[in-house]
């Protein structure tokens, strides 16, 4: 994940002033520091012009997120048995029954 993903440390880039340097910020991904170069404005009417886009993606992600969820909800809930040797040994059965 690129930690411009974060909104803990996009915030904190915004918040630092040209040429200094963040103190430690942690986030759920790790921790980072952040050197300040140079801060460029920012094109309100490409902003505008792509905001639907922006929209989508966010959903999009928000929705794998969920099913994410979901699908590690059922595997912590889940009670699998393992019968494959059962199987293999009716399939070795079954196939030496064949042969003879």
């Amino acid at each position: 994940n690129s930690p411009l993903s974060s909104p803990v440390v996009v915030g904190a880039a915004f918040g630092i002033d040209s040429g200094k340097v963040s103190g430690i910020i942690e986030t759920k991904d790790g921790l980072y520091v952040l050197e300040v170069l140079s801060h460029a404005a920012a094109d309100s009417a490409v902003f505008t012009k792509d905001l639907e886009q922006y929209r989508l993606r966010g959903l999009q992600q928000a929705r794998q997120e969920r099913v994410q969820n979901f699908v590690a909800g059922l595997r912590s809930a889940a009670e699998i048995e393992d019968n494959r040797a059962k199987l293999f040994e009716r399939s070795a059965a079954q196939q030496q029954q064949a042969g003879s």
